[in-house]
């Protein structure tokens, strides 16, 4: 992949379902669908570094900055107050750190805002940048011994009491101190599959149209005009046996009853990360409803409710589930947004020049950082809940999390598309992946692929 050039894209699936997907981009590259990036809206962190960033250069008057700042697209909205805000930021610290002297960046000196401390500088100078990498967590038992190591974004939707797979074992998580996630062994069965850094690529909007699309051509039969469509014929041949292939216009239901318990599964095709907070919100309103505890499971395609208990999932699929009503209060109370904001707030309080990496001999870790950022986060949500920075914090994190709308809009979706709900004796090969999602975590290789060879011979049988 080099300008000028063409490129040359190599596509390696995990799992069979995968071809369709590569189907639909290879047929969207040749319709000319090119994905949107959605800038975030005035981040006043960014806006905040280069306030100082031209404070450095000889300093500028308000006016001056405003005309600059709004020629901005992310910031063409920019409204006085927040600008204000920005500037006593950079001069006094705000409200909350006013106190303290290193918040205190810049002088304001015959109408001009600039920088006059040489330390102030250079340090700004070094840590100029929005560029971020993303942490690990070490699980660590109550008593202090180290697990090993999971993907932040992962262990940050964790509340307190929510159990999961590690290592063959259950874990139940407690809290979290800086970038230790303190959790104890747990019986019972996990709640939450734990997800990886691979599974967080984003699934855009028009890959998820392109994917149902792709899909209802071959619920009509079409998929030998794709070599990928080829390939998996079988396995639609199967799914189609076993309960249907859903058509663009539809969603498809699947409920079981197994060993493990009995399962719902649901097929949006909106992407992992939506399906996340998807199955969260509807495994929280399934549960006030009946009390009931869920083990929930996505990828990109679908979602996995279990219940270990006996569960009847088909009363309660109706309109009131899909409501798009206190949906964000729902998320709220679903996920552990306070912490995930938390872990948000560290990247923004570094942008913003709150804390500091240190030098480029002498760079601090992760942890670190956050051990910082958390002390400021505690004070700022304390005296000043409103502080623009910590609602950033909230913002990003929920917009990373459901894209903005598309979680309200996969909602309107679910709840206006033809709904199919099949029973079936067993999972099919469209609930297959989100299994072996949830085996992975506590089978070895071998006793795992033992287990997918007796579903596919299942399957062959029917």
């Amino acid at each position: 992949h080099r300008p000028g050039a063409a490129a040359k894209i190599l596509f390696v699936p995990t799992h069979a379902l995968e071809l369709i997907e590569i189907a639909a981009v290879r047929r969207a590259i040749g319709q000319s669908i090119v994905e949107a990036r959605r800038p975030i809206d005035e981040p006043l962190d960014v806006l905040v570094q280069h306030l100082v960033t031209r404070a450095l250069g000889g300093g500028f008057t308000r006016e001056e900055i405003a005309r600059e700042v709004r020629s901005a697209d992310a910031f063409k909205n920019l409204t006085d107050r927040d600008l204000d805000w920005s500037l006593l930021f950079i001069t006094q610290g705000g409200q909350s750190l006013q106190a303290y002297e290193n918040f205190r960046r810049v002088a304001f000196e015959d109408g001009l805002f600039k920088v006059t401390d040489g330390r102030i500088a250079r340090t700004h100078r070094m840590n100029i940048g929005t560029i971020q990498s993303d942490a690990t967590v070490t699980l660590k038992f109550q008593r202090g011994r180290d697990l090993g190591t999971v993907d932040e974004a992962f262990v940050s939707k964790l509340k307190p009491g929510d159990k999961f797979l590690f290592g063959g074992r259950v874990l139940k998580f407690r809290r979290m101190e800086n970038l230790n996630a303190i959790v104890t062994l747990a019986n019972g069965a996990a709640t939450v599959s734990p997800s990886w850094a691979g599974g967080r690529l984003p699934y855009s909007a028009p890959l998820s149209k392109a994917v149902k699309a792709t899909l209802s051509r071959y619920a009509e039969g079409e998929e030998d005009r794709d070599p990928e469509g080829h390939v998996i014929e079988p396995i639609l041949k199967a799914q189609r046996r076993l309960s249907t292939l859903p058509h663009q216009d539809e969603v498809l239901v699947e409920l079981a009853r197994t060993r493990d318990g009995d399962h719902m599964f649901i097929y949006p095709f909106e992407g992992r990360a939506l399906h996340e907070a998807l199955g969260a919100v509807l495994a929280l309103r399934l549960a006030k409803r009946t009390r009931a505890t869920f083990s929930i499971t996505t990828n990109d395609y679908g979602i996995e409710l279990l219940s270990a208990e006996e569960f009847h999932f088909m009363p309660s699929l109706d309109r009131d589930l899909l409501s798009t009503e206190n949906v964000e209060a729902d998320l709220k109370e679903a996920l552990n947004l306070t912490q995930m904001a938390r872990q948000k707030f560290r990247d923004i309080a570094r942008v913003a020049g709150l804390v500091h990496p240190g030098h480029p001999s002498a760079r601090k870790n992760a942890r670190q950082l956050q051990a910082s950022a958390g002390l400021l986060y505690d004070v700022l949500r304390r005296y000043e809940p409103n502080h623009p920075l910590i609602l950033q914090a909230e913002r990003q994190a929920l917009a990373e999390l459901v894209d903005g709308d598309r979680l309200k809009e996969t909602l309107i979706w679910l709840a206006e598309a033809k709904r199919i709900i099949n029973r079936v004796q067993r999972p099919t090969p469209l609930g297959f992946p989100l299994l072996v999602e949830r085996w992975g975590s506590r089978l070895s290789t071998e006793s795992l692929t033992d287990r997918i060879e007796r579903m596919k011979a299942q399957w062959t049988k029917i």
